[in-house]
């Protein structure tokens, strides 16, 4: 989340200049300045939610795996145990 967060930061780090620039509080930048900077913002926001969006997918991801690994194992320690009752009962 930390990542996201310092990425997101970096990105709006660009636009400061662009909106100093809107209230007149720096000299009027190119167009083609602010044009880079709003597209180099937004792809660097786009990375962001995509590096999102694979951080919770691997997490998911991990935790179905182990999920599944413990539900085998409590499958083979159950049958285990009941052939373990059954073979009590029968002696």
């Amino acid at each position: 989340m930390g990542v996201i967060m310092v990425i997101v930061l970096f990105s709006r780090a660009l636009m400061v200049p662009v909106y100093m620039s809107q209230l007149g509080l720096i000299g009027a930048l190119g167009d083609t300045t602010v044009k880079a900077l709003k597209s180099t913002s937004f792809a660097i926001m786009i990375f962001a939610l995509a590096l999102g969006a694979f951080i919770v997918l691997k997490a998911m991801w991990q935790g179905r795996q182990a999920e599944r690994m413990a539900a085998q194992e409590g499958e083979a320690i159950g049958h285990g145990s009941d052939m373990v009752k059954y073979n009590h009962g029968k002696v």
